[in-house]
């Protein structure tokens, strides 16, 4: 599990403070980006936020995510805000797992294949378990290599190469 580790510190890394978080929803093509997610709940709410993404090629994907615990005031039990998560989940477009941490023992982190072009989804679901509710916050990062040309295009390129080397030299033989 070291490699959801390091997924989730270079998807922490790359995000900058700038960024303001992006709520659940349609997040459009996200090819090489990371996007800073989360949301708010009420107290005692349980919550599944889909936050769905496309890439135009395949590639791979990663999300964490992390809850902001403020303890109690005096005379109130348990914590104020607070989030208790139960899952993290990568799906792609015919809703199949691809990725799934359901216990957070190593953080709630997931790096997955994203294998072909196409739609997905990151899932994030829980409980505000904070007597007043409470918020998490995360990224949601793609890489998106680009395509490999094609063997006609090479076939193409080098053709066009032969006639403009062509025409060259017919002309300077005149």
């Amino acid at each position: 599990m070291k490699l959801k580790a390091l997924a989730a510190a270079a998807a922490l890394f790359a995000t900058t403070a700038a960024h303001a978080l992006t709520g659940p929803g349609s997040l459009g093509n996200i090819d090489n980006q990371t996007i800073a997610i989360g949301n708010t709940h009420g107290a005692g709410v349980s919550f599944s936020d889909v936050y769905a993404f496309s890439v135009s090629n395949i590639g791979l994907g990663a999300g964490v995510v992390f809850d902001f615990a403020l303890d109690p005031l005096p005379n109130l039990p348990g914590p104020e805000f607070d989030i208790e998560f139960s899952s993290i989940t990568f799906l792609d477009a015919a809703l199949t797992v691809l990725a799934h941490d359901a216990d957070g023992s190593d953080g709630w982190s997931l790096l997955t294949l994203l294998p072909t072009s196409g739609s997905y989804s990151f899932v994030v679901e829980g409980t505000a378990v904070g007597n007043f509710g409470g918020t998490y916050a995360g990224v949601l990062t793609t890489f998106v290599p680009s395509p490999i040309p094609e063997p006609g295009t090479y076939a193409l390129l080098l053709a066009g190469l032969g006639v403009v080397g062509f025409v060259a030299k017919r002309r300077k033989s005149q």
